[in-house]
């Protein structure tokens, strides 16, 4: 396949690349097309292709989920950490080393607070009356004992209080000692029940999809794992939707239900450890290429975390070779693979090596994938980056996906007599026939990828996962949910994908720039769309123009950025020119579809359209404030995410109910998140708002304004004295 790309540097590879290749299709029924993006040599691709297999990661996955257990910090998780590291040394890669980060369940770094090591040895749940049986054991299924649960021996009545997380449960129930058989989440029920009325523990009903699954179980973890008062928590239990049911039938017929409860367990310090190991690039002062799977084994089966570890380490194996090989040049970027707890290892490493920052071009978090999608009803996704960082990773990750994705999908414009649809279908030997189910996404958590995307450490990050998964967490989520098919499919694409970002030079942004061009236009054909929609709805034009045009006009400024990306792939004449080029065709389309909207809005009501009315007096004032970041709190401080921020919160306001007090958190999970990461000490408050609205809807300057002094009460940013004590 022709591609655009000068590669002169790199032409004297691809004979040899192309011989590998052939001798490697011999082992397929038919030669593979020339299924690639463009942005890449077929040769590369086909080269990466013939090495890459399904099986071996299933293997790795199946090997560690069949061997070791426990969560990260725990003696399970270290003994992933070893065999990871072992499996990289046996490969031959560079510089593997594993690098522990303490946890002990108190300490912070920065908004993050460390979980203790939990290590349990045994668990079950037996009913005692009114007649005795086996409930739950951790010794069958290690999904139905709570994480951080303590050491118990307790036999005691079981009350229903329902959803168990509010006070008006538990009205005129006495739950002291007692086991509660609760449906609400399990941390928030554990709260209720065991720190504020002094309950047993808990007996938690997993009713997510309960009537197509009824016997589904899921780990109830206890988050938070300490008091209020410091105190270590009780237990929790987790049974299927069927087995609640039983239990809150007999409760309500008026039975006596006992039940014995046993756990033994420690609870104490220990280390989140990191693997890591590179395959160096030849200009060791370019950034680097990340390539990042959690290893943290989380007791509900492998499919959780450990087949993104799978992947990764077959990903590790295949470009190491071929380049070791001489069969692909090696890349002028160092790629470096990381393997650690999910979230915790990602921001920890920059809080004990801060030199590490802007160290890398991007980062490929692959997190659950190569799922058997029928079986688990699974898509393979991909999430792009947040408006808060324009960056051409995001059209390079697509356009890698779209290849192998369209080329795995069936299309009836392909089916003939030999094929029943495919253009060009990967298959492994032992794998299914099912084509690839797959989408591109805007940006979405949670996963490591929005640790190293939060404003305080702005590297450029995409998730690969597979979702939704119906058997995630339970005790279905095992080996049968593996497809070596759909896995060889995963690594095809982060390996062609994670090689390109490492190879390509100056010499390929003119290409690249092309790509970017083309991803721009059809963003602003959707923002287009949204604006006029916005007027078309409004009971006036004027309601919603501003918010309206403010759409396109922040389109502009995300696509010049996203141009200005490039120059991170370094300079000569013809990249310079690609970007001149590239920065005014943005421009004259933004020109273009700016007036084209206003004829459009002006149609709407048979006159001309509007113009921007001056902005409120409120909005005006917060043109004039610029938040900055405190630079010893980096990170993501997640209002939502206990672990990740809201703990520390908790802390530093003396309020754990502070979500409660902040408007801007009703408008969902991310908008926090993403507010806080448009500060640059550059954007005011003003400019956050309209570039926020543009991502998630009008904003409140009200709104964002409070959420602004709640953050600067807490020390994550300095306002203004002026505007931090102002509305107070």
């Amino acid at each position: 396949m022709a591609h655009n790309l000068r590669w002169s540097p790199y032409s004297r590879w691809r004979t040899r690349a192309i011989l590998a290749s052939v001798a490697i299709g011999i082992a397929f029924t038919a030669a593979p097309r020339a299924q690639v993006s463009p942005l890449f040599p077929a040769s590369w691709f086909q080269a990466i292709r013939g090495e890459s297999t399904g099986e071996l990661p299933a293997a790795e996955f199946r090997h560690i989920v069949t061997h070791f257990s426990g969560f990260a910090p725990s003696k399970g998780g270290d003994e992933i950490a070893d065999y990871v590291a072992g499996r990289m040394r046996a490969f031959g890669l560079d510089q593997v080393a594993i690098e522990g980060f303490p946890a002990d369940g108190q300490s912070f770094f920065w908004a993050f607070m460390t979980e203790p090591a939990w290590e349990a040895e045994s668990g079950v749940l037996r009913l005692v009356e009114p007649r005795p049986e086996r409930l739950a054991d951790f010794a069958v299924d290690r999904v139905v004992l709570g994480r951080f649960s303590s050491t118990a021996d307790v036999t005691a009545e079981l009350v229903d209080v329902g959803a168990g997380v509010a006070a008006g449960d538990y009205d005129g129930k006495d739950v002291r000692a007692k086991l509660v058989l609760a449906s609400g989440p399990a941390g928030r029920a554990h709260e209720e029940a065991v720190w504020r009325r002094g309950a047993a523990g808990v007996v938690w009903i997993h009713e997510a999809d309960a009537i197509e699954r009824p016997m589904l179980v899921s780990n109830p973890s206890i988050v938070p794992w300490r008091g209020p008062r410091g105190e270590p928590p009780g237990f929790a239990f987790g049974v299927s939707h069927a087995a609640g049911t039983e239990l809150r039938e007999m409760i309500a017929r008026g039975e006596r239900v006992r039940l014995r409860a046993t756990v033994k367990a420690t609870t104490g310090t220990g280390e989140y450890k990191q693997v890591t190991a590179v395959i160096p690039g030849t200009d060791p002062s370019a950034p680097e290429v990340w390539v990042k799977a959690h290893d943290n084994y989380r007791n509900t089966g492998g499919g959780n975390n450990l087949t993104g570890v799978g992947a990764t380490i077959e990903i590790a194996r295949v470009l190491h070779k071929l380049i070791a090989d001489g069969v692909i040049p090696r890349p002028r970027r160092t790629i470096r693979f990381l393997w650690s707890a999910e979230h915790y290892g990602s921001i920890y490493q920059f809080f004990k090596h801060p030199e590490r920052l802007g160290r890398a071009l991007a980062l490929l978090n692959v997190d659950m994938v190569g799922y058997h999608q029928e079986r688990a009803k699974a898509v393979f996704r991909l999430y792009t980056l947040p408006y808060s960082r324009p960056h051409f990773l995001s059209d390079v990750t697509e356009t890698f996906m779209r290849s192998v994705g369209e080329a795995n999908s069936i299309s009836l414009r392909n089916r003939g007599m030999e094929s029943p649809g495919f253009s060009d279908a990967i298959f492994a030997p032992t794998g299914s026939r099912d084509q690839l189910h797959y989408a591109i996404e805007p940006f979405w958590g949670p996963s490591d990828h929005e640790d190293v995307l939060d404003g305080s450490i702005a590297l450029p990050a995409v998730l690969y996962n597979d979702w939704p998964d119906v058997y995630l967490g339970t005790q279905l989520d095992d080996l049968d949910k593996v497809d070596p098919t759909q896995m060889r499919r995963a690594v095809l694409t982060v390996a062609s994908t994670g090689y390109y970002l490492a190879s390509v030079g100056p010499d390929g942004v003119p290409a690249l720039a092309e790509v970017v061009i083309a991803g721009a236009l059809a963003r602003l054909a959707r923002e287009q769309s949204r604006a006029y929609f916005l007027c078309a709805g409004a009971d006036t034009v004027q309601a919603q123009y501003f918010e309206a045009r403010n759409l396109l006009i922040q389109w502009q400024k995300r696509e010049h950025e996203m141009m200005d990306s490039l120059r991170q792939l370094g300079d000569d004449a013809a990249a310079r020119d690609a970007l001149a080029r590239g920065g005014k065709r943005i421009d004259a389309a933004y020109g273009s579809a700016d007036a084209a909207w206003r004829e459009s809005v002006a149609a709407l009501r048979r006159a001309p359209a509007p113009h921007d009315a001056p902005r409120s007096a409120a909005a005006q004032r917060l043109s004039s404030v610029v938040p900055r970041r405190d630079p010893s709190i980096r990170g993501p401080v997640n209002v939502f995410r206990p672990e990740y921020g809201a703990m520390w919160l908790a802390q530093k306001t003396g309020n754990r109910d502070f979500v409660a007090t902040i408007p801007l958190a009703a408008r969902g999970q991310y908008v926090p998140y993403e507010a806080l990461n448009f500060v640059d000490a550059k954007r005011s408050l003003l400019d956050i708002r309209d570039a926020l609205s543009a991502e998630y809807g009008a904003i409140d300057p009200a709104e964002l304004e409070q959420y602004f002094r709640f953050l600067a009460g807490a020390g994550v940013v300095a306002l203004p004295v002026s505007a931090a004590s102002a509305g107070r």
